[in-house]
């Protein structure tokens, strides 16, 4: 069986299903009830009605990236004079932001900032596995070019805001996807509304990006995506029970799903269940696979009966967030093949997901029929060219999918965005439960999957379109903030 992924198609291909998916609900849905705008002057009035909001200047975007730059120097560097540790901030982050934006930050950055600090904070101050000696380099090469004395603090100065160690599980912001990066600081364009770019609330110039190239830090390696899929129909083991995806081992048993096994478990039986959900082989299976990539989605649905259904998910949702509850394929199947096993597959993993037991009602944001899709392609011409779904025939695999959509790609533009927000329409990313990060990482499998590119989009044409999806899509969301989701999502995409 030959398979392959990468992360610059977003795919993934695991041919044989056989194991995966179940009976559907028969749920109803109605995510088309609005028309995708194409005239010029409506795509006028949506960058207009925008640009209003926007007048006194935007703020500035942080990325993930940056925030963990500024809990580690906060966390292990003296900060006794601002201005010092302001400019070596900005030195290795490429910006040029004030001193008084640090501390408003680190203090008050909201949700995103807090994860970030809670993922730094939970490794010991003295940091016995060195998980953040790659990045002390980094802050002492840019001291060191920049002329700032850095010192390093040698005992815990807790803030006063942190909560105990014990209260703190490690769950880092995904704002920005970092694996395969060779600069996960900077920044590719300065949009309208800036995507991890220099604070334009200040006069003074943009700063060049730093030219040190940055690898991704070990322990931020495997920032995981917000959203994952799942397709199953009438034939599939996966059962959709009461609202819940449960794993063909656990559906039928009256006590439910177990207490998630650990891959250290001392019976030795995590990896052999592993080995036989990973091969299709070995009868009911414990977990319940996800995928993240839309081509992948798209090439099993093709695969299933009429009947079929999709599930969208909130692979962040603290339902799956509990020990050992969730796992990257790609992990797992590293661990197989130092034990000699799954030499047979060249498949890596990489938007895939195990998770054991079931997915909780609550993390399940949407289900709809997967023939809506059809259905939405017959309505729409612009979804029809954008998707060319003729190529999910359910006999291709992932790989030659994915080298037709790129071979046939679509320039990104007012068309093909509003197509994406019709589209995520009907996955249900209207809903006001649904964050901007998924909103971002929808746009990005796009990208990602093959069907657009963006390259060629100045400023103002990237904000029409960012502007045209936002109208399609008709998110309870704040349109302002969906236009970030988008534009942050390109960012993401591009890398």
């Amino acid at each position: 069986m030959e398979i392959d992924l990468t992360r610059s198609t977003g795919t993934t291909d695991r041919d044989d299903d056989s194991a995966y998916y179940s009976n559907p609900s028969q749920l109803s849905s109605d995510p088309y009830d609005t028309a995708i705008e194409k005239s010029p002057s409506s795509q006028q009035t949506y960058q207009h009605a925008l640009t209003r909001g926007f007048e006194h200047g935007p703020k500035h975007k942080w990325t993930s990236m940056q925030r963990h730059v500024l809990a580690i120097l906060w966390r292990y560097y003296d900060r006794s004079d601002m201005g010092s540790f302001t400019h070596l901030f900005n030195s290795i982050t490429g910006l040029q932001l004030r001193s008084n934006k640090l501390p408003a930050q680190f203090g008050n950055g909201g949700r995103r900032m807090a994860k970030i600090k809670e993922a730094v904070y939970k490794v010991e101050f003295h940091d016995p596995e060195g998980l953040f000696d790659e990045l002390h380099l980094i802050i002492e090469q840019h001291a060191s070019k920049v002329g700032v004395e850095v010192q390093l603090k040698k005992v815990e100065d807790v803030p006063s805001s942190k909560r105990s160690q014990a209260d703190i599980h490690i769950s880092v912001s995904s704002e920005t996807s970092l694996s395969g990066l060779d600069d996960p600081w900077a920044s590719s364009n300065n949009h309208t509304i800036p995507i991890g770019s220099p604070d334009t609330s200040d006069t003074a110039p943009r700063a060049k990006k730093s030219p040190l190239i940055l690898k991704p830090l070990a322990w931020m390696e495997y920032e995981q995506p917000h959203l994952a899929f799942r397709v199953w129909d009438g034939n599939s083991w996966t059962a959709f029970k009461k609202g819940h995806l449960t794993s063909k081992l656990f559906s039928d048993r009256n006590a439910g799903v177990t207490q998630p096994l650990a891959p250290d478990d001392p019976s030795g039986l995590f990896e052999p269940l592993c080995l036989a959900h990973m091969s299709f082989k070995g009868g009911a299976s414990p977990f319940v696979s996800v995928v993240t990539s839309l081509v992948q989605l798209l090439k099993y649905a093709g695969t299933k009966e009429a009947d079929a259904m999709i599930a969208v998910i909130d692979l962040s949702h603290e339902g799956l967030e509990v020990k050992n509850k969730k796992h990257h394929a790609k992990d797992i199947i590293k661990r197989l093949r130092s034990s000699g096993e799954m030499n047979w597959s060249k498949y890596r993993g990489e938007c895939e997901y195990l998770i054991w037991g079931d997915i909780p009602q609550a993390a399940i944001m949407h289900t709809f029929l997967a023939t809506d899709l059809y259905q939405l392609a017959d309505w729409s011409k612009d979804v029809a060219e954008l998707l060319r779904l003729h190529l999910f025939d359910g006999h291709s695999r992932t790989r030659s999918i994915a080298q037709q959509l790129r071979q046939q790609q679509k320039r990104l533009d007012v068309h093909s965005a509003a197509a994406i927000g019709a589209i995520a329409l009907s996955f249900g990313l209207n809903k006001e439960s649904v964050s901007l990060d998924h909103l971002s990482h929808f746009v990005t499998a796009f990208l990602d999957g093959g069907w657009i590119r963006s390259g060629h989009l100045n400023d103002e044409a990237q904000l029409e379109s960012a502007a045209a999806f936002a109208k399609s899509l008709g998110s309870d969301l704040l349109e302002r903030d969906v236009v970030c989701a988008f534009l942050g999502g390109l960012e993401r995409g591009k890398a």
